[in-house]
C-alpha cells in the first residue's frame, strides 16, 4: 500500500484550507458577519478561516488561544481575523462587480472538471487502501465522505469554494497579475533543495525533523513519517490531577521539615499514600483516555481510514505529519519510541502516554536514506512555488482593494457576532 498519496492529500488539505478554498458549512446559511458591497461574510466561512489560524498560530506559538486564560487575547484575535477577510471578500466583490461571475456553459464545465478531479484524486488515496473493485470504491467513497464530514464539509460547499477561487482567477488576469512556473524555475528548486537537504542533514541528524521542508526530496534514512490521533486531558482530568499533585507536594514539603524528628516515619508514610494516590489519579484520566483511543484503533482495524478517524475524533491538530528519528527530539520520548517501533506500514500503536493525554500512532512510511527524482516531486514543487507566488500576489492585492473598499465605505463588519 502507498501512502505517500495519502500524505499528499492532507497536506493538499491544509494547503486548500489556507487559500479558502474549503470551509465548513453554516446550519444557517443566511447567518452573516460582515459585507464588503453586496457579497456576504458567511459565519461558516469565517469560522473555518479562524480555526485554519488557530491551528497554525497554535503550531507556531504552542498557544492554544481558545483556553481561557487568553480571552482578552482570543476575542482581539477573533476580530482581526474578521478584518483580515475583507481583502479576499472585496475581490469577490469587484469580480462581482466586473461580471467575472457570469460564467459561459464552458466555464461552469471547468470547474466541475476541477471538482472531479479533486474528487478523483482524493478517492484515489482510499482505493489503494480498499482496492478498486465495486465493494472497495464504495468504501473508498465512504472514507472520503466522512473525510468531508469530519472537517463539515459537502461537495456543494467545496464546488461553491473552487468557484470563488476561480472567478478571483479570472480577476487577476484581467489585472495582469498572473504568476507562472517554469519548468526551469522547478528544476532550480529542486536542485537547490536537495543540495541542501543533504548538507543539513549531513551536518545535524535532527535537522530534518526540526525544519522538514515543504517538499521532501532526500529522505533520512531512520526516519519514519507518522500521523496521531490525540485525546487530550479534560478539564475534569487536569483538576484531579492538579489537586493530587498539590497533596503530593505539601506531603514532600512536611516530610521534609519532618526529617531527623520523631516524625519523619509518619510524614514518609503520609508521604507514600499521597505519591500513590496521584500515581492512581494520573493512571485512571489516562485510562479514560485509552479506552476511547483502543475503541478508535478497533475502528481503523475494521477498514475505517485513520486520517478520517483523526480529522473526526482527534483533539491535535489533524493534517500535520510527525516525522521521527532516533535522534530527532521533536516529539516526547514515548511518542518517538511508539513511532520507531512500529514495524509495517499502517500499523497502529497501543496508546501513548503524552504530557498532555493519549494518543495511538500509525506509520504511513520509513526512509530508507534515498532521494525523490524530479518526476515524482515535479508537481509538488509547482504547488509549492505557484503558492507561494501567488500568495504573495494575492495578499498585496488584498491590502489593495481592502483599502478600496474600506474608503468607499462598503464595508460592514460586525464583531459583536463572533
Amino acid at each position: 500500500m502507498r501512502v505517500k498519496g495519502k500524505k499528499l492529500l492532507t497536506l493538499t488539505l491544509a494547503a486548500l484550507f489556507a487559500l479558502g478554498v474549503f470551509a465548513g458549512c453554516a446550519k444557517n446559511d443566511t447567518d452573516i458577519v460582515g459585507k464588503v458591497g453586496e457579497t456576504p461574510i458567511y459565519r461558516w466561512y469565517y469560522n473555518a478561516q479562524l480555526q485554519n489560524q488557530l491551528t497554525l498560530y497554535k503550531k507556531n506559538t504552542g498557544v492554544d488561544l481558545t483556553d481561557d486564560k487568553y480571552s482578552a487575547q482570543y476575542k482581539e484575535y477573533k476580530v482581526n481575523q474578521l478584518n483580515n477577510l475583507v481583502g479576499f471578500v472585496a475581490l469577490k466583490e469587484e469580480a462581482r462587480k466586473e461580471g467575472l461571475y457570469n460564467l459561459t456553459v464552458e466555464q461552469e464545465a471547468e470547474i466541475d472538471a476541477r471538482y472531479l478531479s479533486a474528487y478523483n484524486s482524493a478517492l484515489a488515496v482510499y482505493t489503494e487502501q480498499y482496492g478498486s473493485d465495486e465493494q472497495g470504491r464504495r468504501k473508498a467513497e465512504q472514507a472520503y465522505t466522512d473525510l468531508l464530514k469530519g472537517s463539515s464539509l459537502t461537495p456543494d460547499r467545496v464546488r461553491e469554494n473552487i468557484k470563488d477561487e476561480y472567478v478571483v482567477a479570472l480577476l487577476v488576469d484581467k489585472l495582469g497579475k498572473s504568476v507562472s512556473v517554469t519548468d526551469e524555475r522547478i528544476r532550480e528548486y529542486y536542485d537547490d533543495q536537495l543540495a541542501d537537504q543533504q548538507k543539513n542533514e549531513a551536518a545535524d541528524p535532527a535537522w530534518f525533523a526540526k525544519n522538514t521542508p515543504a517538499v521532501v526530496i532526500a529522505r533520512p534514512a531512520g526516519y519514519v513519517q507518522t500521523s496521531r490521533l490525540m485525546l487530550k486531558f479534560t478539564v475534569a482530568h487536569q483538576t484531579k490531577i492538579k489537586d493530587a499533585q498539590t497533596s503530593l507536594a505539601t506531603a514532600q514539603q512536611a516530610y521534609e521539615q519532618a526529617k531527623g524528628s520523631l516524625m519523619e516515619s509518619v510524614k514518609k508514610d503520609a508521604l507514600d499514600r499521597a505519591q500513590a494516590n496521584f500515581n492512581n489519579v494520573v493512571a485512571a484520566c489516562y485510562q479514560e483516555l485509552d479506552e476511547r483511543l483502543l475503541k478508535l484503533r478497533d475502528e481503523a482495524g475494521q477498514g475505517t481510514d485513520f486520517i478520517t478517524l483523526v480529522n473526526k475524533n482527534s483533539e491535535d491538530t489533524s493534517l500535520i505529519p510527525y516525522y521521527v528519528g532516533k535522534d530527532s527530539g521533536n516529539v516526547e520520548q514515548a511518542y518517538a519510541d511508539a513511532a520507531l517501533a512500529l514495524e509495517n506500514v499502517g500499523d497502529i500503536s497501543d496508546p501513548v502516554h503524552l504530557s498532555e493525554g493519549s494518543c495511538i500512532v500509525c506509520l504511513q512510511e520509513k526512509f530508507t536514506g534515498d532521494v525523490l527524482p524530479l518526476d515524482e516531486v515535479r508537481d509538488d514543487i509547482k504547488s509549492v512555488l505557484t503558492f507561494s507566488d501567488n500568495t504573495s500576489m494575492n495578499f498585496s492585492l488584498m491590502e489593495e482593494y481592502a483599502k478600496k473598499a474600506q474608503d468607499a465605505g462598503i464595508v460592514t463588519l460586525y464583531p459583536d457576532k463572533l
